[in-house]
This record gives structure tokens, C-alpha cells and sequence, in this order.
């Protein structure tokens, strides 16, 4: 912070952009801390920060020293896959692990995770469960701004609806699955623009994908199913 700081200083057009954002922050993060102070009270602690997977040739001095330089190879239905990642944060000295995600944007929203169609919480807990063989509750989304927070754990997991997974071990089960159909998707060149129903208006590549809700609809039920073998 203070490096880019004296960079932007020497221009006196980004100088004040630059102390207006960095009061911006600061003050949002005095606001997440003192909201984790009272939330975390009597529950386990971070136990790491910025725990890379296949973080080979990234700087050490942003990664946690429990990371590692190789991929963590999890089951994705039938498939195993190699992922590569970086987790913001990592609670448990006192249980099992919990995958943190710090959002300062939009945060998924619960049906987003039941239904599978958002999966980073679920390939967290599959990466902490390859990396440490020791118990994972499964992941949460912290909201930064709103100091919020989204849970997908067994005790505390998003509310299903019928013929939607039911518990936890189902919803992860359900999400591996949709990861080795995106995977066989891919294998066979299956880029298809499918965007949920409430597309943003300022999403940048909307114009490109010409989104519509009568194409969405008619493309819904063609999502493809994964095949055999490794894939990273």
C-alpha cells in the first residue's frame, strides 16, 4: 500500500482519487474487523490466510507457508480432477476447517448453491479435505460491506426446496456432479452463454452473449454430462 502510494502521489491527478480510496477502505476494513471481534467470540480462529494450491512460481510472501506448490487432486463425480487455487482465509484451530470468502460485491445467494450453479464454497472444502485429511465443515461468504455472512456447512446450510438436495453431504455431492458436467462440457468444446434469469444490465459481456430470456429457457435443460478420466 505504501509503495503504490508514493506512485500515485507523484501524479497530482491520481493523488487525491488514490487518499479517497485508501480512507474508503481502511474504513470498511475497521468496520469487518470490529464485526469479527464479535462474531468469532468463543469460536475457532483463523488458522491460515491466503492458502494457495498450485501456487508454483507465485511470490511466497502472499501466500500462507502451509501452501502448496502442487495442485490438490479431488473427486468430482466420476471424474478426478487437479485444482488449482487460493483460499482468502481458513477458520478451525479449534475443529473441524472452514473455507472463508471475503466478497466486497455481490454475494451468492443461497439457491445459487443448492442448485449448484455456484460452486466455490463447495471446491473449497474439497481442496481443504485433499490438502489436511482432517474434517471440513465447508465454507462461508463473508460480505465485507454489509459485514453478512452465507454459510454452506452442515449445521447451517441453504434451505432446500423439494427435489433439491436435502443436507449438506447431499448439496456437496449434487455440486461435484455439476463440476464434472461443466468439465465434460468443456471436453467437448460446450461454451454455451447460459446466464440466469436475472442477467445484470452492467454486466461488460452481455452485448456479446445477447442474452435473452426465451434463449435461456430454450437452452436450460442441454446442460452436458461429464465424462471419465483426469482433468485439471
Amino acid at each position: 500500500v505504501e509503495a503504490e502510494k508514493r506512485r500515485l502521489a507523484e501524479a497530482a491527478v491520481h493523488s487525491q482519487l488514490w487518499e479517497m480510496q485508501t480512507r474508503f477502505w481502511q474504513r470498511l476494513l475497521a468496520g469487518y474487523l470490529a464485526d469479527q471481534r464479535q462474531t468469532q467470540a468463543g469460536q475457532g480462529g483463523a488458522v491460515y490466510f491466503e492458502l494457495g494450491f498450485g501456487a508454483a512460481g507465485l511470490p511466497d510472501d502472499r501466500m500462507d507457508p502451509a501452501s502448496r506448490p502442487e495442485p490438490v487432486t479431488i473427486q468430482a463425480g466420476s471424474l478426478k480432477l487437479r485444482l488449482r487455487g487460493k483460499i482468502d482465509r481458513v477458520d478451525g484451530a479449534e475443529g473441524p476447517l472452514l473455507a472463508v470468502d471475503y466478497k466486497t460485491g455481490r454475494v451468492p445467494g443461497g439457491r445459487e448453491i443448492v442448485q449448484g450453479r455456484d460452486l466455490q464454497l463447495a471446491l473449497y472444502a474439497k481442496a481443504l479435505e485433499a490438502m489436511f485429511g482432517r474434517p471440513v465443515a465447508g465454507g462461508a461468504y463473508h460480505d465485507v460491506r454489509e459485514h453478512r455472512h452465507r454459510y454452506f456447512t452442515a449445521s447451517s446450510h441453504p434451505r432446500a426446496r423439494e427435489g433439491e438436495p436435502a443436507d449438506y453431504e447431499e448439496q456437496l455431492a449434487h455440486s461435484m456432479e455439476q463440476v464434472a458436467a461443466c468439465v465434460g462440457g468443456m471436453r467437448r468444446g460446450r461454451f454455451d452463454a447460459l446466464p440466469a434469469h436475472d442477467c445484470p444490465g452492467w454486466c461488460p459481456y452481455r452485448t456479446i452473449c445477447h442474452y435473452s430470456d426465451h434463449r435461456a429457457r430454450r437452452k436450460g435443460g442441454s446442460a452436458p454430462a461429464g465424462g471419465e478420466g483426469d482433468d485439471e
